[in-house]
């Protein structure tokens, strides 16, 4: 198959249309459908042998004989003769990649937290309930964390805002360390993040709290010469089979880290047993307390 005129750019690659005729479509560029990879005469072929305009549904890749790609979308058209015998087609290629682009950024926005590049809450509770489901109808089990830091509000009074922005910063890095590829991690506002350890016992995820508690305990935020340790409160609740309601598990969660804060801070307790027996309003935390504090970490903690 090969080119017999073209527009003076093709496809927004640069290809210059007296060096494009004459030349066979795959000289000059591939289309590449993920996960396959087809030649690009093969897919023209394939569009025109249906033998009427056809408008791309998706997006393609185009990528030319240098290596450039460009994100296309096409309508592709036969050309038929009197006795309606194929003589050729005609393919028209727009090519969409700044649009995409700006919808991938978009996207990005809606569902990250802008500071730290982490999910947002938003996310966060749509990957949580997801994550329910998924332990309802697959059986399986994982572990939520709710993370509060201590002495953050010391840094954001003393030093500013932007201390306090560059040690989220910072601090969302430490934690993320301690974590899987696999695993959740989000930033549910002010000083407060998420993390769902996926596919977990709940031994394992007393292992990476403590992990947390430890790294974030020996982390110093350094600023303007001064040098500030913090501390980490942590909720835990196991995500299993029992667990449906998305608003109880977080009540749970912040119910747990609550009583690690009123009980010295840098803890990492556990809300034992069906997240209903931990109660999620904060003021009332004498159900939690009771199941919380018999897996309340020996670390002692800081006060302020």
């Amino acid at each position: 198959m090969g080119i017999l005129c073209t527009n003076r750019i093709i496809a927004g690659i640069r290809q210059p249309a007296a060096e494009a005729e004459g030349l066979a479509l795959c000289e000059l560029f591939r289309f590449e459908e993920a996960p396959s990879q087809q030649d690009c005469g093969a897919m023209i072929c394939s569009l025109l042998s249906q033998r009427h305009v056809l408008n791309s549904t998706t997006t393609w890749s185009l990528t030319n004989a240098s290596g450039e790609t460009r994100i296309v979308e096409y309508t592709a058209a036969p050309i038929f003769d009197r006795d309606r015998e194929m003589l050729g087609g005609i393919l028209v290629l727009h090519d969409v990649t700044e649009a995409c682009a700006m919808q991938r950024q978009l996207s990005h926005q809606a569902t990250h937290d802008a500071l730290t590049g982490l999910l947002n809450r938003r996310e966060f509770e749509t990957r949580l309930a997801e994550t329910l489901a998924g332990s309802r109808d697959q059986n399986r089990r994982h572990v939520l964390f709710y993370i509060d830091l201590d002495q953050f509000k010391i840094v954001n009074d003393t030093c500013g805002h932007l201390a306090g922005d560059e040690l989220l910063r910072q601090i969302s890095q430490v934690i993320g360390n301690c974590l899987r590829e696999s695993d959740i991690f989000a930033r549910l506002g002010g000083d407060e993040f998420g993390v769902i350890l996926l596919d977990c016992p709940v031994s394992a995820g007393q292992d990476v709290a403590e992990k947390i508690r430890e790294q974030v305990h020996r982390f110093r935020f350094p600023w303007k010469g001064r040098h500030f340790a913090l501390g980490s409160s942590i909720g835990m609740v196991a995500l299993e089979a029992g667990c449906s309601d998305l608003a109880e598990v977080l009540g749970s969660a912040d119910a747990a880290c609550y009583v690690a804060k009123e009980h010295g801070r840098d803890r990492m307790p556990l809300a034992e047993g069906h997240p209903r027996c931990a109660c999620p309003t904060r003021p009332d935390t004498a159900e939690v307390c009771g199941a919380c504090m018999e897996t309340m970490s020996p670390a002692s903690g800081h006060a302020g």
